[in-house]
């Protein structure tokens, strides 16, 4: 047990600390190097734990005394105590639990703690330089942000004066057309003399100045048409393009902004995933897409802000990181909206320069990082853990991606050296991969992370729901044809082993005989489609209304009609050796397996260590494959 001065904050941290000491991992798989207070609250002390980590209440922070764990309540605290159970592991995950005064032995943000008195003393200048630097910054992005706005006032009262006269002229060129009149100067009542037409003449420079979003939607298409080789990807590109033409013709709500994201993203992960070589050439697509990111259905200071309920109380520490990179980048997409093609370069580099998107990467890959490590450890806690941190990395990942493509399409447009945009879009490209990689689980499910595979749902995380279509990643839903007939549910690993009801209904077993006894009818429950929840229901013809029931115990029996509680199943596929195969996990008992020991047992619910064996399906239909 070493004592040391700081303990580790994140995860990467974590792990280097733990080779250095030569850690293992507990039964459960979590690493057991800890860092923790002593009793005495005089040092921090760095060790590996003889023994399983397991769920800690909330409310306490965690000390070590003689190799042993003790608890003290932190109820109170200024910030930073546990607000729900947690993992022992994820001690580093509250730092106010680590945060030390030895010379008074006590906590930091104990509010009865007294401070140090050197801190007082030597943090003051400190102190004072750091406000000044704040307040200077805030000064700055005010300035820049009225500068910006008013230059993008001028160019809307600009605009408006040429539609003025734009209507002005269509006016006076129906009334001339009604007269007779087909010369196309006007006749100065007093003089009598000819003057050029100003009104068209302001259009036909409007006209050659810019172009309408119509016009820039069909240089767009023409663009992608010549840039794309395959027919599919130009059409998945086209369909969102005429998404957002048809989101600005209507006048979609402003509340629809994160939604209306989507369509954005998705013509950025076409261009990412087919044009690396050629993006230079991508010039239209940019200005259509910067134009249209200054609509009002596409501006993020419209969205709906994080939520800040209890759905996040489990990871605080991610939460309030979370809800401070999503206001950092609200803020960075505010001030580039301003930037018009009237907006001077110097503004233009001004305002490129407060967006860093370096934290957030890195923030990113850290939250990934423990994500992988929630799903390799197979409880339902960290399940539970690890679908909170996904629907937040999701949405955070999508603001990111969504303000990178509008610093490439603001560069792009402005024609900025074409290194300096080429990297702005590897940021992209990077990370659409770690996208990608991420919910790489989703769309390639694998039995090692059957908890948090039936822990997760899609239809209860929008953010993972969003990112998924703005990626095209597409997840295995069961086809609406599966549900239309019968199937025969069989054992993989005992491929003799069939389920079967009992003739009189009491019951369903093992058997090796194939009877209509044997067949089943999967229901699907309506709203959760995509999550292929469904009730299991016999398909013999006396006992149509008999459901499969699991209850808390993991006992399997069959009751009549749908059961309120324990007659909801999941069904997860995954590919062995190329061939489909299902698990079926229950939704009211999670981390429970429906599971059969042999062809004379009973069907029960087990954990996902007994489920490897024996937990594993394939649906039948009339003895043929059918999935």
């Amino acid at each position: 047990m070493t004592p040391v001065d700081v303990c580790p904050q994140n995860l990467t941290k974590v792990l280097e600390a733990a080779k250095k000491l030569g850690c293992g991992n507990d039964d459960y798989g979590k690493n057991q190097y800890l860092c923790l207070p002593n009793v005495n609250k005089t040092s921090l002390i760095e060790f590996c734990y003889k023994g399983t980590l397991g769920l800690q209440e909330k409310g306490f922070c965690l000390q070590v005394s003689e190799g042993k764990l003790t608890r003290t309540s932190c109820v109170g605290f200024l910030s930073g105590c546990p607000e729900s159970p947690f993992i022992t592991s994820d001690f580093y995950k509250y730092s106010a639990c680590q945060e030390l005064n030895p010379e008074h032995q006590c906590y930091k943000f104990d509010p009865h703690c007294p401070p140090k008195n050197d801190v007082e003393t030597n943090d003051t200048p400190a102190t004072i330089c750091i406000l000044v630097v704040y307040i200077g910054l805030v000064i700055f992005f005010i300035a820049l942000f009225c500068i910006l706005s008013f230059c993008r006032r001028r160019r809307k009262r600009r605009r408006r004066q040429f539609n003025a006269e734009d209507i002005e002229g269509e006016i006076l060129k129906d009334n001339q057309e009604e007269n007779g009149k087909r010369d196309p100067q006007l006749v100065d009542e007093n003089t009598g003399h000819s003057e050029p037409d100003k009104s068209r003449k302001r259009i036909e420079t409007r006209e050659a100045k810019g172009t309408s979003l119509e016009k820039l939607k069909d240089a767009t298409l023409k663009e992608m048409k010549k840039l794309l080789k395959e027919d599919r990807e130009f059409t998945w590109l086209k369909n969102a393009v005429l998404s957002i033409m048809h989101c600005i013709e209507i006048d979609t709500e402003t509340n629809d902004v994160y939604k209306n994201m989507q369509d954005v993203l998705q013509i950025g992960t076409r261009i990412t995933q087919n044009l690396k070589q050629s993006i230079s050439e991508v010039k239209a697509t940019c200005t259509f897409l910067a134009t249209v990111l200054q609509k009002d259905q596409y501006l993020l200071k419209n969205i709906k802000r994080f939520d800040d309920g209890e759905e996040y109380s489990e990871l605080r520490p991610a939460r309030t990181l979370g809800i401070r990179l999503e206001e950092r980048l609200i803020l960075s997409s505010t001030f580039f909206t301003q930037i018009t093609e009237d907006t001077p370069s110097n503004m233009i580099d001004a305002s490129l320069q407060i967006f860093s998107e370096i934290e957030t990467v890195n923030v990113l890959e850290r939250w990934q990082s423990d994500f992988e490590q929630y799903i390799r450890t197979s409880n339902v806690e960290s399940a539970v853990l690890a679908t909170i941190l996904l629907n937040l990395y999701c949405r955070i990942a999508m603001l990111h991606s969504y303000v990178l493509w509008q610093v490439y399409c603001i560069k792009q447009s402005h024609n900025y050296d074409q290194s300096t945009t080429n990297g702005v879009f590897e940021i992209i490209d990077r990370c659409h991969k770690s996208s990608v990689n991420m919910l790489e689980c989703l769309e390639h499910p694998k039995v090692d992370h059957a908890v948090f595979l039936t822990v997760f749902h899609i239809t209860e995380n929008g953010n993972v729901e969003y990112h998924l279509k703005s990626l095209g990643i597409k997840t295995h839903v069961v086809d609406e044809s599966f549900y239309e007939r019968n199937h025969y549910i069989q054992c993989k690993n005992l491929p003799d082993v069939k389920l079967q009801i009992k003739k009189d209904g009491s019951s369903i077993w093992g058997t090796t005989e194939t009877t209509d006894y044997g067949k089943f009818r999967f229901e699907s429950v309506e709203g959760r489609e995509m999550d292929n929840i469904c009730y299991i229901r016999s398909a013999h013809d006396d006992l149509t209304n008999h459901y499969i029931q699991m209850k808390s115990d993991g006992s399997c029996r069959i009751v009549k009609n749908r059961p309120d509680q324990g007659g909801k199943w999941k069904l997860v596929q995954i590919m062995i050796h190329n061939h489909p195969s299902f698990f079926i996990s229950s939704l009211d008992w999670r981390g429970k397996f429906l599971y059969i020991e042999s062809a004379t047992e009973k069907l029960k619910g087990e954990e996902y260590f007994n489920m490897m064996e024996r937990g594993l399906w394939k649906f039948r239909e009339d003895f043929e494959t059918y999935m």
